[in-house]
């Protein structure tokens, strides 16, 4: 086993599914230039030796070259292709995701019974309950990289029913949205690609729409989870109107002009320090 056992605090990623994890790796390298063997090794509670093979495949892809002790963001690193929708996401505005997680983790109680969408944002706040678990919580997903690379073994995992998009790595279609539809939830936890005051949260997928109208029907309460690149953008397909929203929590790094419209809506507009 990779991962060091007494890190609880930090992020931990299952060594049989490390894409996620190489992914956060590369979009950490990215960010800052270069990092240390030993800073990638706390970064995300993995040993040495998980990390070599993590920089390992990710020279071997193009991604960071290798410097001793460590590694660099490679030349043409940003403008490469990512393979799939979520290797792209999962790279984009990743601290404001993180940020986002952090202040919704506080709207979740223990003995809540709650739904994480397959967004990237919900995956950042799998992440942070698994760093900060309530004493009881179940939680529905449909989102596949919550199921793989989250340990939430204290806690209550169901796993939606249904097709998987391997390119969204989300799990929809009419089996998911019947089987939602007989769940009751404390709090629905979605995202979305775009949203604007007149449009509420849209999506550009018809079958994560319909999955995520399911989820939010079923919750007490739905709380959108939107980084601020996001708002005041168009989507294909509807999800829901901001005024059936609690909340709608995004980054402090929302234009001005941006958080007015959106306040003139009435929605709860909750703003997350980076």
């Amino acid at each position: 086993m990779d991962e060091a056992d007494g890190a609880q605090e930090r992020t931990l990623t299952p060594p049989a599914m490390p894409d996620g994890r190489r992914m956060e790796m590369q979009a950490f390298i990215t960010q800052g230039g270069t990092a240390s063997i030993a800073e990638l090794a706390q970064k995300f509670a993995v040993s040495p030796v998980t990390v070599h093979r993590d920089l390992q495949y990710l020279t071997e892809q193009g991604a960071v070259t290798r410097v001793r002790g460590g590694a660099r963001a490679a030349p043409m690193l940003k403008s490469a292709p990512s393979p799939t929708d979520w290797g792209s996401r999962i790279t984009h505005s990743w601290e404001a995701k993180q940020a986002i997680a952090r202040l919704a983790l506080g709207r979740i109680d223990s003995g809540d019974t709650i739904f994480l969408d397959s967004s990237t944002t919900c995956f950042a706040l799998a992440k942070e309950i698994q760093r900060r678990p309530p004493k009881a919580l179940t939680i529905v997903t449909n989102s596949p990289a919550i199921i793989h690379e989250v340990r939430l073994e204290p806690l209550h995992l169901i796993v939606a029913p249904g097709e998987i998009d391997q390119n969204l790595s989300a799990i929809t279609g009419r089996w998911t949205e019947e089987f939602l539809a007989q769940l009751n939830f404390s709090t629905a936890f979605i995202s979305c690609v775009g949203a604007t005051p007149e449009q509420g949260l849209m999506s550009n997928q018809r079958n994560l729409s319909d999955t995520l109208r399911s989820a939010c029907a079923s919750a007490s309460r739905t709380i959108a989870l939107v980084d601020s690149s996001k708002l005041d953008s168009p989507g294909l397909t509807h999800i829901i109107s901001l005024d059936r929203l609690e909340s709608l929590v995004t980054d402090a790094v929302l234009a001005p002009t941006t958080e007015e419209r959106f306040r003139r809506t009435g929605v709860d507009l909750v703003l997350s320090p980076l």
